[in-house]
């Protein structure tokens, strides 16, 4: 599972699209939202689910509270109406959907179905939630996540940011990173220098996580693991993590093959059957 920002070439007359930062092109400019589920093993791959996501009305609200709203009401029945006025506006704003919740709806359908019950689950940070990683541990299956360099740890009885913690671990003693060799989805083997422990994370409680690096003099900013499988070996943690990438090689072909950024669709039922 993950999100993703997708640029839209057609403008902001196509559905879902909305001024964002485009990452990749480094500038902002028109982009959809796109959440993506994708199956994989080392022999297949394929995708399950897209969504785009509906812009936040949050924006427009403002302007519209803005350009039709006064300083105050002399009389209750002009505040009233004016009550009445908003309550359409506000339709919306209950109906938007973050992108955590979508991943979430996408979850709980996936495991409703059993179509994979014994598959582990790979996510991209920031699409994480404390709900369904709980649906999926109590399924029997774990899932792998990256974790923010800015989020908290119980560390030596303190709450610690976890880059502080590897800046540390990087120090004393620098034999905490051992070098593990992992067989990713690819086929291929990739050597990296690796720590894992087991610590309470906040809300989630104890969780094994991972500190990556590539090199070998451990230069490069880490990358951040999470799981809740805590017999799980460094090896097979970031073996689990690596098809992640499955993710992105559907992107690319959904882009490419189908598309999606030059997509003429004005709206959802438009956008589902183009991407189905």
């Amino acid at each position: 599972m993950d999100g993703t920002v997708l640029p839209q070439e057609r403008g902001p007359e196509m559905y879902g699209v909305t001024k964002s930062s485009d990452y990749v092109a480094q500038r902002r400019g028109w982009c959809q939202t796109v959440v993506r589920a994708v199956v994989a093993n080392r022999q297949v791959m394929d995708g399950l689910e897209l969504q785009v996501q509906e812009p936040s009305p949050q924006e427009a609200e403002a302007r519209y509270l803005t350009a039709t709203g006064q300083e105050s009401y002399e009389q209750r029945g002009q505040a009233r109406e004016r009550g009445w006025e908003l309550l359409p506006h506000l339709q919306p704003r209950l109906a938007y959907q973050k992108r955590t919740a979508i991943v979430g709806e996408v979850v709980a359908s996936l495991e409703e179905e059993g179509q994979f019950p014994s598959a582990h689950s790979a996510f991209d940070k920031g699409v994480r939630t404390l709900e369904w990683t709980r649906l999926i541990e109590g399924k029997g299956n774990h899932g792998v996540s990256e974790r923010e360099s800015s989020r908290h740890i119980l560390w030596d009885e303190q709450w610690r940011r976890i880059d502080e913690v590897a800046a540390e671990l990087r120090q004393t003693p620098p034999e905490s990173f051992r070098r593990v060799q992992v067989r990713c989805r690819n086929g291929e083997r990739t050597s990296c220098w690796v720590f894992t422990k087991t610590v309470r994370l906040n809300r989630y409680g104890r969780k094994r996580i991972g500190l990556v690096h590539e090199p070998a003099d451990l230069t490069d900013s880490p990358r951040f693991l999470v799981t809740a499988a805590l017999h799980w070996e460094s090896g097979r943690i970031i073996a689990t993590w690596s098809f992640r990438w499955a993710a992105e090689l559907f992107h690319e072909f959904s882009n490419q093959g189908t598309g999606l950024e030059a997509a003429q669709v004005r709206n959802e039922e438009a956008v589902k059957r183009h991407l189905r």
